[in-house]
């Protein structure tokens, strides 16, 4: 297998770190809007908008998808979708920077749940990850601040994001990928708006 070019690496960690100070900051930006606007409206109106761009953008990905395709992009949407009200109830109850860190949980249940849902193999640096995320999970919801109802919710949502990324694992392919995210943002729009 080759090794890709630095200059590509290079600009893949650039943008992989943008994205993650964006998504980062989408906590206190959130929480801050959460104090006028419901979080249920505030996520029928988000996932609507983008579910409209990316079903006009998509539309030949979306016919192209066999009804497997599409049974797997709802089911996928129905988890992110209840992992998102979950997620932003959480943070309307804790501070931003806990839901954060809890929500980044799942990059450590995931593995964990492929171990024992998949019987894939996880190295000695996937636990010792496990081992430091629950230790700081437990200085940060064993402090003077406790463990409460924004926390449980954020939480849950941390579980459903880690099977959300497996079940995305199992049932995207090259030629579906497009068509599946269109599918799971309407889905993710519907649930928002019943919600």
């Amino acid at each position: 297998t080759s090794r890709p070019e630095p200059s590509k690496t290079g600009l893949a960690t650039a943008v992989l770190t943008l994205m993650t100070a964006a998504w980062g900051s989408s906590f206190f930006l959130t929480k801050d809007l959460l104090t006028t606007v419901p979080a249920a409206d505030f996520l029928a109106v988000r996932f609507t908008l983008a579910a409209a761009v990316m079903t006009a953008v998509l539309w030949r990905h979306l016919r192209a998808l066999s009804r497997r395709d599409v049974l797997a992009g709802v089911f996928l949407g129905t988890l992110y979708g209840v992992a998102q009200i979950l997620q932003t109830y959480g943070l309307a109850l804790t501070s931003a920077s806990r839901s954060g860190f809890i929500t980044g949980m799942y990059v450590i249940l995931t593995p964990i749940f492929g171990a024992l849902l998949l019987r894939a193999r996880i190295g000695a640096a996937t636990w010792l990850a496990s081992v430091v995320s629950l230790a700081g999970l437990a200085v940060l919801s064993l402090g003077s601040v406790g463990w409460g109802a924004g926390e449980s919710l954020t939480f849950a949502c941390a579980v459903l994001y880690a099977g959300h990324i497996l079940g995305l694992g199992a049932a995207s392919r090259a030629g579906n990928t497009l068509g599946l995210s269109a599918v799971q943002l309407i889905v993710v729009a519907l649930a928002c708006t019943v919600a």
